[in-house]
C-alpha cells in the first residue's frame, strides 16, 4: 500500500540528515580564548621570599578566572584577581591588586598570541607596561612583567611549575 506522506516525511528527514552531515565541523565556533586554554590550572613559583601562585579556571567562553598571591606559612594570600576577557574584537588581561590603584582594574590589551606566548601592554599604566605569558612545557611557564621604574627599565620574571 503507498502512503505519499510517509514517503515524503522519510525524504524530509534524509535530505536533512545529508545537509547537517555535510557541514564542516570545523567551522563551528571556538571559544576566542581557546589558544590561553594551556594557563587552566594551578601554578607556583618558589623563590627566596617564598612561594608565589597563579590559579587560573575557565569561567565562560569569553573569560578566563585567576588570582595570585603567595603562601606564608599555613596562610594563603590572594592579592591579586584577574580577568582574561574577550571585549568586542580584543582580548584583555585585567587585574585588580589589593592596595593598588583604589583596588580598581587596570587593562592591557593583548597585542601578541604566538606559540604560546601571550602578550599583554598597556603603555599609559606605570608599572608594569608589558606582562607575558610564555608556555614553556605543558607543566612549566615563564611570567614576566617589564616597564620603567623610577626611570630605570625593570624587568621580573617568574618561572612557574604546574601544581595540578
Amino acid at each position: 500500500m503507498y502512503k505519499p506522506n510517509l514517503i515524503l516525511s522519510a525524504s524530509i528527514i534524509t535530505t536533512a540528515l545529508a545537509i547537517t552531515s555535510c557541514q564542516n565541523p570545523a567551522a563551528r565556533q571556538e571559544s576566542p580564548l581557546s589558544a590561553m586554554k594551556w594557563l587552566i590550572g594551578s601554578w607556583k613559583f618558589t623563590s627566596e621570599e617564598g612561594v608565589i601562585f597563579e590559579n587560573w579556571r575557565l569561567a565562560a567562553d569569553t573569560l578566563l578566572s585567576g588570582e595570585s598571591g603567595f603562601f606564608s606559612g599555613q596562610d594563603t594570600i590572594v592579592n591579586e584577581h584577574i580577568s582574561l576577557v574577550k571585549r568586542g574584537d580584543d582580548i584583555f588581561y585585567i587585574p585588580i591588586v589589593y592596595g593598588q590603584n583604589e583596588d580598581k582594574p587596570t587593562l592591557f590589551k593583548l597585542t601578541s598570541n604566538k606559540n604560546n606566548v601571550l602578550i599583554f601592554e598597556n603603555p599609559q599604566h606605570d608599572f608594569p607596561k608589558k606582562i607575558s605569558y610564555a608556555l614553556i612545557t605543558p607543566d612549566s611557564m615563564v611570567a614576566e612583567i617589564s616597564g620603567e621604574m623610577e626611570g630605570m627599565m625593570e624587568r621580573q620574571q617568574y618561572l612557574y611549575a604546574r601544581i595540578k
